[in-house]
């Protein structure tokens, strides 16, 4: 997600009764972000910075529209995280579309790509019961409004 607000994303029908959980690992490089001179991480930094709308996961490139116009419905303006505004979120409406349960996760700090190749840092939402049925609505989004690369590895677990 380099350009793009919204990534990855999965709907899924669901019923009371059931539970609805989300996870990711994540991991995010900064353009501003520097290494000596010529090292691979600076070049690789300086590619993702200039190419960032041309990143290609698995032949897919990540939409710049929102995918369902309830992703403008979550507020992250109470995050107080040290990392970019981006998230793990997870929505449920009910058949009519009304706001059952909201939450997110932010990815924080620990996730800077620092050239030292970091971990991933891991992100699950709890686990929520559903009690009517509906929408389970899962997305990562990136909200920092610059070119920051927040990505996942190959699997998302939604």
């Amino acid at each position: 997600m380099g350009n793009e607000i919204y990534g990855l994303a999965k709907s899924l029908e669901v019923k009371p009764g059931d539970q609805v959980s989300a996870e990711v690992w994540a991991k995010y490089l900064d353009p501003s972000t520097t290494g000596q001179s010529g090292s691979s991480f600076a070049q690789l930094i300086n590619d993702l910075s200039s190419n960032a709308s041309h990143i290609v996961v698995d032949g897919a490139t990540a939409g710049t529209d929102p995918i369902a116009p309830i992703s403008g419905l979550m507020d992250h303006g109470s995050d107080q995280s040290s990392g970019p505004k981006a998230y793990l979120n997870l929505i449920i409406t009910d058949r009519q579309g009304n706001l059952q349960h909201m939450s997110y996760v932010p990815v924080t700090s620990a996730a800077l790509e620092n050239g030292s190749d970091i971990p991933h840092q891991y992100l699950k939402t709890g686990p929520i019961t559903v009690k009517k049925p509906g929408l389970a609505y899962i997305y990562l989004s990136n909200e920092s409004g610059k070119r920051i690369e927040v990505f996942p590895p190959r699997r998302a677990g939604f």
